[in-house]
């Protein structure tokens, strides 16, 4: 394969990629509306303090993962 389409195929992997997120928020929002409509409790979760807790074991370089992918994983926006 060329770098030409490549290139190509990465952009359009990276466009259907983002579509895709797009997609499954707006479905989950919509049924996070239906539930409550359903008179179901939906609780809001606070993912801060978990995140927070974890954070120290996960950056200890004892895991089968690097630190950096780690903090490039936490680098991506999130969808919420």
């Amino acid at each position: 394969m060329s770098d030409e389409d490549r290139s190509i195929l990465n952009d359009v992997l990276d466009e259907t990629a983002n579509w895709v997120t797009e997609q499954i928020v707006s479905s989950e929002a919509e049924l996070v509306g239906w539930f409550r409509e359903q008179g179901t409790n939906v609780n809001e979760v606070d993912r801060a303090p978990f995140i927070e807790a974890v954070a120290p074991a996960l950056t200890t370089g004892d895991l089968p993962f690097s630190v950096e992918l780690y903090e490039s994983l936490q680098a991506i926006p999130d969808a919420g």
